[in-house]
């Protein structure tokens, strides 16, 4: 077998190095990027917080009735003439009460109504020995709720969510046509927002 001539020498070794030359481009290609991550949480607590700053202050025109120090007062309780309890009334507010979550609005009067612990018992013939009112209560979404002290010792509403707002107290007395048997007459009203009385 003859050897092979140096014109096919060359022309063997020339077609490996095009074939090499058509390799190099893959072996230049980038490798994938590396990453590393993590994360975090935050978190805190907004406890139930309620609010009913200041003093009270008196709110509108009052008839026969005045406010101080935490004391409303009916100036004229009856009618000299019959004795008969007389209309009054007086409008109190507290700016900005405020709770946080789905709060109790609660007026409880501690005696059901005025009443007196120096009155004498009538003898004969028919009078009162308690005097009833109302009190009717305004907060943010809660309209109107009221305590009468004639049916009632205790009214509460419930609001839906966080509240806050003005909040309004209107006591009243209404004409009455009975006697009264004479005697100083009080009761204590507690006003709370938050937890149920």
């Amino acid at each position: 077998m003859q050897p092979a001539s140096k014109n096919a020498y060359y022309s063997v070794v020339s077609t490996l190095l095009l074939a090499a030359g058509f390799c190099v481009p893959q072996a230049t290609a980038q490798s994938a990027s590396s990453s590393a991550s993590t994360s975090f949480q935050i978190k805190g607590v907004a406890p139930q917080v309620c609010q009913l700053p200041g003093q009270a202050a008196p709110s509108g025109a009052a008839s026969n009735a005045t406010y101080s120090s935490n004391m409303v007062t009916i100036e004229s309780l009856i009618d000299n003439t019959t004795a008969f309890v007389k209309s009054s009334s007086l409008t109190l507010k507290f700016d900005k009460a405020m709770c946080n979550y789905e709060a109790y609005l609660s007026l409880s009067s501690q005696n059901s109504g005025m009443t007196s612990t120096d009155a004498r018992q009538a003898t004969a013939g028919e009078f009162l020995s308690k005097v009833d009112y109302t009190v009717t209560a305004n907060w943010g979404s809660i309209r109107e709720l009221i305590l009468d002290t004639s049916q009632q010792r205790t009214a509460q509403l419930q609001t839906a969510g966080a509240n806050s707002g003005t909040l309004t107290l209107t006591f009243a007395t209404k004409d009455g046509d009975i006697p009264l048997v004479n005697g100083t007459y009080t009761d204590t009203i507690a006003v709370q927002i938050g937890a149920k009385l």
